[in-house]
C-alpha cells in the first residue's frame, strides 16, 4: 500500500546511525517484523525505495533506527522536519503470526538482535512487554557505538559486543543456551542466524534483512533458499516474509 507521511525528527544518534520518526494516518497498522520501503529521493538516484523494519509504532506514528552506509540512507539523513516521505507499507509478515499464546506458555522465549537486526526486535519486545509476556533480549553489535542501551530500559537484556567495548566480549550467539523449552527470535547478519540454527530450540523464527528493491516480490532480489526436504524452492522474503520458520531456510 501506498502511503505518505511527514517526518517529525530525524535524530543523529551518533557518526552513522538516524532515528526517524514519520507521522503518519491513524488508521495506519503494522505489526513486529514489517518495514517500510521509502521513497528517499526526489529524483531518479538512488533509482529504487530503501527497506527499514519498523522500530517502533504507535497511534499516528512510525519510528525508523537506520544507518548511513550509501547514497540512498545518506539522503534519508538529510530528511528535515516537516518534509514529506513516501512509502511503500506496511509490508510483509509478523512475528506475531508465529506467536502462539497458549503454546509458547510455559516456554523460555529469547529475542536475539545483531547489528541493525535490533530494530525488528525491538518492535516485538515491545508488543510482549505490552502484553505482559516474559522474555530475555540478546543484543549484540560490533562495538558500542553500534549498542542503543538508552532503548533497552525496561528489557532484561544481555549485551555483547565484538570487542567487549559495552557488556560481554564476544559474539552474542556464545552467550545463547538453548533447550527442548526455548523459543528464539531473531533477526541480524545471516551469520548470526546460521550459527542460530544449531542452537537446540523448540522453535526458531527468524526475520530476515535482504535488499528489498520493489517489496512487491517482482524483482526477485530478495529471495532466499526453502528447503523442501529432497529438494528447495525459493521465497521472496518481501512477499513471503520477512519472518520465516529457521529451521526450514537454507542459509550458505
Amino acid at each position: 500500500m501506498l502511503n505518505q507521511g511527514k517526518v517529525v525528527f530525524n535524530r543523529k544518534l551518533n557518526n552513522t546511525i538516524y532515528y526517524l520518526r514519520i507521522k503518519v494516518p491513524i488508521s495506519f497498522k503494522a505489526q513486529p517484523g514489517q518495514f517500510i520501503n521509502i521513497k528517499v529521493s526526489d529524483d531518479y538516484v538512488p533509482l529504487l525505495r530503501r527497506p527499514f523494519s519498523i522500530f517502533n509504532h504507535e497511534r499516528g506514528f512510525i519510528d525508523i533506527l537506520y544507518k548511513v552506509v550509501g547514497n540512498g540512507t545518506k539522503k534519508l539523513s538529510n530528511k528535515k522536519r516537516e518534509d514529506i516521505l513516501d512509502f511503500i507499507g506496511p509490508v510483509g509478515n509478523s512475528y506475531v503470526d508465529f506467536f502462539y499464546e497458549d503454546e509458547f506458555k510455559e516456554k523460555n522465549i529469547y529475542l536475539v538482535a545483531g547489528g541493525t537486526g535490533f530494530a525488528s526486535i525491538h518492535f516485538f519486545a515491545r508488543w510482549l512487554l505490552r502484553k505482559k509476556i516474559k522474555f530475555k533480549l540478546f543484543y549484540g553489535a560490533k562495538n558500542k557505538k553500534e549498542i542503543f542501551q538508552r532503548f533497552c530500559k525496561n528489557f532484561d537484556v544481555l549485551i555483547a559486543t565484538d570487542d567487549g567495548s559495552c557488556g560481554k566480549k564476544g559474539l552474542i550467539t556464545s552467550f545463547i543456551n538453548g533447550d527442548k523449552d526455548t523459543i528464539i527470535f531473531c533477526c541480524g547478519p545471516q551469520t548470526m542466524l546460521k550459527t542460530i540454527q544449531s542452537i537446540k530450540a523448540y522453535k526458531k523464527i527468524a526475520s530476515f534483512e535482504s535488499y528489498m528493491g520493489c517489496a512487491n516480490g517482482v524483482c526477485l532480489s530478495c529471495v532466499i533458499k526453502i528447503n523442501k526436504g529432497k529438494e528447495f524452492d525459493y521465497a521472496r522474503v518481501c512477499k513471503e516474509g520477512t519472518v520465516f520458520d529457521l529451521d526450514d531456510v537454507i542459509i550458505i
